[in-house]
């Protein structure tokens, strides 16, 4: 029987996109095909690249794109007064993703993001490459008000657009969603990879721009060595190169054709690992 395949990409805003985008083209310029896994599962930056790979729009194009510093012209910083509230948030949750979660989502009530939803929308549609959904594409968000993470799909209702948006939505940073009748923030909040939602899934690649712990939730290396106990897992995080281009603000489009192109190099590295690991 034909083992199963599934791709996590992880959150890490423009910075984390572009790495990504960067790592599945070296991975591809080596053969490895990617866009037919069974399940791929996209959290906040990793919504974008999901999409992308899981329509199976060329990634050398996407990947391009990155060269003009004016197509991704973004920037944006976390108010150290927001920062201290998602401090407060791991520290008053402790291991409870929901409580967490929930933390987060009062966020929005007290500080709305500088952007408006007209321009942030705006911004989604043009780095988008589709606004399709595909059928083996999965993206995480959090309820606001429960804290509880959702994984939705193109059964679920809502343009790809509104998911991608939601799942990208930092609190104090980038305006919430409403629709199905509740706000929505970004599912990376609680886990930077929800890796552990690809349980029953024979092999996993994990791509996880952000893999540090966040107070008592389990971080990315946590989860995976977790899912490692049922699947044959591939945890893949920014080598030294990739995390000196990466730089310390994630929200900083400036440097993002250097850090697709470091991302590509590592991914032309750990082609064959990643090839025998699909073949065993």
């Amino acid at each position: 029987m034909k083992k199963t395949l599934g791709i996590v990409l992880g959150g890490g805003g423009i910075t984390g996109i572009a790495w990504e985008i960067g790592i599945i083209n070296g991975l591809i310029s080596q053969g490895i095909e990617l866009e037919t896994a069974d399940k791929i599962l996209g959290t906040s930056a990793g919504s974008f690249v999901g999409a992308a790979l899981a329509n199976g729009f060329d990634m050398h194009v996407y990947m391009e794109k990155f060269k003009d510093p004016a197509a991704f012209n973004e920037f944006a910083k976390v108010r150290p007064e927001v920062a201290n509230l998602w401090i407060q948030a791991f520290r008053l949750g402790g291991n409870d993703r929901q409580t967490v979660g929930r933390s987060f989502g009062q966020i929005i009530k007290k500080y709305p993001a500088l952007t408006s939803l007209e321009d942030r929308l705006t911004m989604v549609r043009n780095r988008l490459v589709t606004t399709e959904w595909a059928t083996n594409l999965e993206i995480s968000m959090i309820n606001a008000a429960t804290g509880e993470i959702h994984f939705f799909d193109h059964h679920s209702g809502i343009s790809l657009v509104e998911a991608v948006a939601a799942s990208g939505a930092v609190p104090g940073v980038w305006p919430h969603m409403h629709f199905l009748a509740a706000d929505w923030i970004d599912g990376g909040m609680v886990s930077s990879t929800n890796a552990y939602h690809m349980k029953g899934i024979d092999i996993v690649l994990v791509l996880a721009p952000l893999p540090q712990k966040y107070g008592a939730i389990p971080s990315p290396a946590e989860e995976v060595e977790q899912l490692r106990q049922q699947a044959t897992v591939e945890l893949i995080i920014p080598d030294e190169k990739s995390h000196s281009e990466i730089g310390a603000n994630i929200y900083d489009a400036s440097n993002c054709a250097e850090i697709a192109q470091a991302g590509y190099k590592q991914g032309q590295a750990l082609a064959a690992k990643i090839q025998s690991l699909l073949e065993n």
